[in-house]
Parts: structure tokens; sequence; C-alpha cells
């Protein structure tokens, strides 16, 4: 494969330059899109005199992040955002209505700030894209593949700079032969120390040489890295640009998720998590108690049982559970799994149909060793053990360990599937939201209360 260099319209940047560069990016796009619905907002309660307005606006501008209006795009065109932007504005009439208000009254103002909102994103977006092409907005990335497809995608980039990308290189497994417009920067298993050493903020799979379910495994490794990663699609030439995808100069690109770990949301689900179980300690209480002296009553000394677990990138912590079995004789390990186990007494298989010797995890819960939902932690020495027999299981260590979680609700609790309980962790971190955690919290609510959560 021969290619002819490309020519860069914009200097290269160092590295320590670059990394100020990003800062300064990411602020003034952010900034250019909310300066100007603060402004609408601002020019239509003055002219409407109406305070009541801020609701609508509130209302306009939650559903607008929801749908992306707020984040960084390739693409920036208002036309684009029309329909989302009409149906924000929907939800902010109703809003106001809601309140009380005549339907002729909360329809003015709103439309006025929604015409207001658009000229302001029409103007917002050309000074970005402006920036953009000028190189003062740049974001350094790198493309996952050094093939055709890839070669592309990088001419697209660097002759067509609206983007705001700055490509550093390639990374592939094999060295291609012939003349690459930009450097071989390595391989994909090297992706976290090049995103370390160039504070790269994108990285784009064109899909190079490596196997699928082995660039899987190399994405994941960098869930701690503050990058967005955009998927090239595998028959791009036949691909629709719909709501969900972004493009660069008519490629299409469907970005990824970012995790947990990268999101405002991660802080929000950590302040649930402790006032949640903070509340429910307090609510518990009772039957904290009452069960402890159950516990007492039946197996007698050490009504609390403390266990190493493995939590959060796979660090130790120790779990606490009410005893719910007899303990085994001195240098006696436990099995995995103690489903059928013959110590169990008679309150501890009570406690364990109605997870009630789950409780004192609360307090796990509220110290941050975990959270209210997330994969179920596992003890060290089995967790490593499944970690060499399936290659997905140490990817579930992203996020905290939980008390409940969506593999626990889909019945892989005891003795089942591994494999199984893996892929359901992972697509619970894949897919999270404040919302989902709300419903694994009802559908273990139900299986509580059904005494099948055992």
């Amino acid at each position: 494969m021969t290619t002819m260099p490309v020519r860069l319209d914009a200097a290269p940047l160092t590295v320590s330059t670059r990394r100020a560069v990003r800062r300064y990016s990411r602020a003034v796009e952010g900034r250019a899109v909310v300066a100007g619905d603060l402004v609408a907002a601002g020019v239509t309660i003055a002219v409407s005199r109406d305070l009541a307005v801020l609701l609508a606006v509130a209302v306009a501008a939650v559903y607008w992040r929801s749908q992306g209006l707020y984040g960084r795009r390739f693409s920036l065109s208002m036309l684009d955002d029309l329909g989302a932007l009409a149906i924000g504005g929907v939800w902010a009439v109703m809003a106001q209505v809601l309140t009380g208000q005549e339907l002729g009254q909360a329809v003015w103002p709103v439309a006025m700030f929604l015409a207001l909102a658009a000229v302001a994103r029409v103007v917002s977006y050309r000074l970005v894209l402006r920036w953009r092409a000028a190189g003062r907005v740049r974001h350094p990335a790198v493309v996952i593949g050094a093939g055709l497809n890839a070669v592309s995608l990088s001419r697209r980039i660097v002759e067509h700079p609206h983007s705001g990308l700055d490509p550093i290189g390639f990374m592939d497994d094999v060295t291609p032969e012939g003349t690459l417009p930009l450097p071989l920067l390595g391989k994909p298993d090297q992706l976290a120390r090049i995103v370390g050493e160039y504070d790269v903020s994108d990285v784009i799979i064109a899909f190079g040489r490596m196997p699928s379910a082995e660039l899987v495994t190399v994405l994941r490794t960098c869930h701690l890295l503050d990058v967005q990663i955009h998927v090239v699609p595998r028959l791009f030439e036949m691909s629709q640009l719909t709501p969900g995808t972004d493009s660069i100069w008519g490629l299409p690109l469907v970005p990824l998720r970012q995790p947990i770990t990268h999101t405002w949301s991660r802080r929000a689900k950590r302040l649930i998590d402790v006032v949640l179980s903070g509340l429910l300690l307090v609510v518990l209480a009772p039957v904290m108690a009452v069960v402890a002296a159950l516990v007492r009553w039946d197996l007698g000394k050490g009504v609390i049982f403390r266990q190493v677990r493995v939590g959060l990138d796979g660090r130790p912590f120790t779990v606490r559970k009410f005893r719910s079995m007899k303990n085994l004789p001195e240098g006696v390990v436990s099995p995995w799994s103690v489903d059928d186990d013959q110590r169990f007494g008679r309150v501890g298989l009570f406690l364990r149909r109605f997870s009630l010797d789950e409780v004192p995890q609360l307090f796990n819960v509220f110290l941050g060793d975990m959270s209210m939902v997330g994969p179920r932690p596992e003890r060290p020495e089995f967790a490593d053990q499944f970690a060499v027999e399936f290659p997905r299981y140490g990817d579930r260590h992203r996020v905290k360990v939980g008390l409940t979680g969506l593999a626990a609700v889909e019945g892989l609790r005891g003795d089942t599937s591994i494999e199984d309980r893996a892929y359901f962790d992972n697509l619970y971190i894949e897919n999270w939201s404040l919302w989902l955690d709300v419903k694994i919290l009802v559908r273990t609510f139900v299986a509580v209360l059904k005494g099948t959560g055992g």
C-alpha cells in the first residue's frame, strides 16, 4: 500500500502545548453554546418579565442535554438540531401548564426563547467551526488501524479541519507497506500508554488487523482515561446518518457511550448511594437488631461475618454480612458455592431466602467500598481463577461492586454460570444510567418480598 503524505495545514503541536490546547478547546466549545442559550433565556425573561420562564428554560435545557446538544460533535448544524429544539420546547410548555399557567401565556415566551436559542446556536456553531478551521480548537486523536479506510479517514480529518480533531498517528498490529500520512505510533495494546503520552482526547476505531474480541479488551483497559471513542461502521458506505451518529465530511462515526467513570452521573450515583444507604440503615435498624438477636440465639457468638472481597479496579476490601451458617473447622476453606451446604440453620435459611444476611453491606455502601447497584463482589482467589477462565470477567471491576446488580436480578446468583454473570455485569456497565439503577433496585425489592433473593 502506497500513500502520499498529507500536508498538515496547522503546525504540529508539542505534547505540553497539545495538553493546554485540549483544555482550552473543551472550555471554548462547551461555553459557546451554553452562553448562547443563556443569552436567549435572559432576553426572554427580560421581555416577558416573568421569572417562571426559568422553569421552561431549565426543562428545555435538560432535554437538550439528554439529546447531546451540549456535547462536542464533529458536524455542527442548527438545522440538524431543530427537531430536538422543538421537542424541548414542547416539554417546556407542558411544564408551564402543569404549574398553573394558561396555554396561551405559556406558549409565546417559550416560542421566543426557542427562536433566540436557534439564532444563538447559528452564531455559536459558526464561531466554533471558524476556531476549528483556524487551528485554535484542536483535539488530539489516534486512529486504530492503518489500512485504506484509516488512511482515508485521516485525509478527511486533515483536509476538512472543521471537526476540530488533531490526528497524531495510527496504531495497528502489523506495519503496513508503503508510506503513511501520519506516524505509526505502536500497536493497539499500547493504547493506554499513547493516550497518556500524547494527551489524546479521541480514539477512532477504523478496524485494523487486531481481532475485534481483543480490541474490546484494549478499549476497556482505557476506562480510567478521559477519552471519547468513535467507531467507523464496518459497512460505512451503506450506513445512514441517524441522530445517534456523527460524521466527518460524510463519513459516519458512531460514538461509544462513556463509562460511568467519566460522567457527571458518577457523582450523582455516589450521592444517591450515601443518602439511600444511610436512610436504610436508620429505617432498618430495628430489623437488624432483631436479626442480630436471632443469629446470636441460633449460632452463638459472632453475629457479623467478615470476608475479603474484590472491588473497584481489583482492590480488596472487607465485606460485612450477618452469619447464616456454622463456622468451618480451622484450616478448612469454604467452597465457592454454598447453596447445598449443610451448615445452614433455620434462621440462616430464612435470612438467605429474604436476603437479610446482606443488610450489613449497607455499611460498605455508606463507606464507599460498594455501591447500591453494581457487579456482585467475589473472593480474591475465585476472582483470579475466573479472570483466567473467562477473558471478560476482569472487565467487571471497572466500577464499584454492588449490593445488587443486573446479573443478580436476572437470577445469576449462587451456583450459576460465571460467563453469563460477567456478560450481564459488563452489559450493565456499558449501558449504565441512573434509571437502570432504579429499575434494578425495584426488581431487587420485589425479589426480596417474594423470598427469591437467596
